[in-house]
C-alpha cells in the first residue's frame, strides 16, 4: 500500500532535484531519450536507479516492476501523453497545445518521481557490509534495468547492454564523483 499523501505533498524532493540537475546535461538527456525510444527503457527508472546507487541503496527491481499503481501511471497516463505530445510536435497550428502537453507531461513525470521517492525504501535495500562502493552501486542498479526480464525484453535483440546504457552509467559515475 502506498502513501498517497506523500505522493502528492512531496513533488519537490532530492530525487526530483537530482533528475533535473543531471538531465540538464545535454549528453545525458540525449542518452536517456535514446534508451527510452530505441531500447524501451524508462527514463524515470534509469534516473531512480542511479539516484538510489548514490544513496548507497540497491534497487529491488522485482518490487518496482510489480507495483500496480506505478505501472498504471506509466501506461495509462504518461505514455499516452507522450504520444499525443509527439504527434503534435510538427503541427504549426498545434504549437500552443504542444506546449501545454509538454508541461503536463513534465508534471506527470514529477508526480511519478514523487511516487518513486515516497516508496524508495520499498523499492530498495539499504547499505550492508556487502554493498559495493557508491559508483559500483550506481552502475549495478542501472544495468539491472537491462538484465531483468520485461514484457519488452522479447523485443530486444541484444542480450548485452547497449553502448548508450554503458555511457549513461559512465556519466552517472562522473556526476556522482563530481567530475562533471
Amino acid at each position: 500500500m502506498t502513501n498517497t499523501t506523500c505522493f502528492y505533498e512531496h513533488t519537490e524532493n532530492d530525487f526530483w532535484r537530482f533528475s533535473l540537475s543531471v538531465y540538464s546535461e545535454k549528453r545525458i538527456e540525449s542518452l536517456c531519450l535514446i534508451l527510452q525510444d530505441v531500447h524501451t527503457l524508462d527514463i524515470n527508472e534509469l534516473l531512480f536507479a542511479a539516484w538510489l546507487g548514490r544513496q548507497e541503496r540497491k534497487l529491488e527491481l522485482t518490487l518496482l516492476r510489480a507495483d500496480q499503481e506505478l505501472t498504471e501511471l506509466q501506461a495509462k497516463v504518461l505514455t499516452p501523453l507522450r504520444h499525443a505530445r509527439r504527434a503534435m510536435k510538427h503541427i504549426a497550428e498545434a504549437s500552443s497545445a504542444y506546449q501545454k502537453l509538454k508541461l503536463t507531461e513534465l508534471s506527470v513525470e514529477q508526480h511519478i518521481q514523487a511516487y518513486l521517492w515516497c516508496n524508495r525504501n520499498r523499492f530498495s535495500v539499504s547499505k550492508t557490509s556487502e554493498t559495493p562502493a557508491i559508483t559500483q552501486q550506481v552502475q549495478e542498479n542501472v544495468l539491472l534495468l537491462w538484465q531483468t526480464p520485461l514484457d519488452q525484453l522479447a523485443k530486444r535483440e541484444a542480450k548485452t547492454p547497449p553502448d548508450e546504457l554503458i555511457e549513461f552509467c559512465e556519466w552517472m559515475i562522473r556526476y556522482t564523483t563530481g567530475k562533471i
